[in-house]
């Protein structure tokens, strides 16, 4: 599904990423570790086609270099930073993005993805007022009512309570099953040590297994 060929990034001369390979195929999740710092970030946003790259080719679905668009269309990226306007509630915020996303999505359908992940009570309420683990509560939301084929998910346990790392398995286990695939950037050790996937390191400016 998702190839990446010999991938090179630098800032200001300075190297970041170098030739970085990875595939991911359909209904696979990855881990992907890394220091502070080593680039993970990065390759997950060049990936999503949010920055831009030196040398090296991406290929989805055997189409190299699709246009943004498609890539967009295809693959998400959810970061570590908030993405939600404070002052709009997480139904308004969702709205939004679906909006943008030329999703379709019944009001109805929002509401009962909100209550699944406890966010009922706050469907009106501003966001500005969530707890960090609500915030990825509401992400999780999100993702699950658009369609992607390839999720690409930087820190999302943090913040998370126990309840809120199983609900995390749960929508994995779903993604999973709708052959949707997911390359998740965590510094969770217990959770990397208890996962069933796949861990990758980005170090000294490679991917290796």
């Amino acid at each position: 599904m998702l190839h990446i060929d010999s991938i090179s990034k630098t800032f200001d001369g300075k190297v970041i990423l170098d030739n970085v390979n990875l595939k991911i195929g359909n209904s696979e999740l990855k881990i992907l570790r890394g220091k502070n710092g080593s680039g993970k970030t990065t390759f997950l946003k060049i990936i999503a086609s949010l920055m831009s790259f030196n040398s090296g080719r991406i290929f989805f679905n055997d189409i190299e270099n699709c246009k943004k668009t498609t890539l967009r269309k295809n693959i998400f990226y959810l970061g570590d930073a908030p993405g939600f306007y404070k002052f709009l509630s997480p139904l308004q915020n969702i709205e939004l993005g679906l909006s943008l996303r030329k999703s379709d999505i019944p009001k109805e359908k929002i509401i009962l993805t909100l209550n699944k992940f406890d966010l009922g009570n706050y469907i009106n309420k501003s966001v500005g007022i969530f707890s960090k683990g609500m915030l990825q509560r509401l992400k999780f939301a999100y993702a699950s009512l658009l369609d992607w084929k390839v999720g690409l998910l930087d820190e999302p346990l943090n913040g998370l309570d126990d309840e809120g790392v199983e609900l995390f398995n749960q929508c994995i286990e779903l993604w999973i099953e709708n052959k949707q695939s997911v390359l998740l950037v965590t510094h969770n050790t217990d959770y990397i040590t208890n996962s069933k996937y796949d861990t990758l390191y980005l170090k000294n400016k490679k991917i290796s297994s």
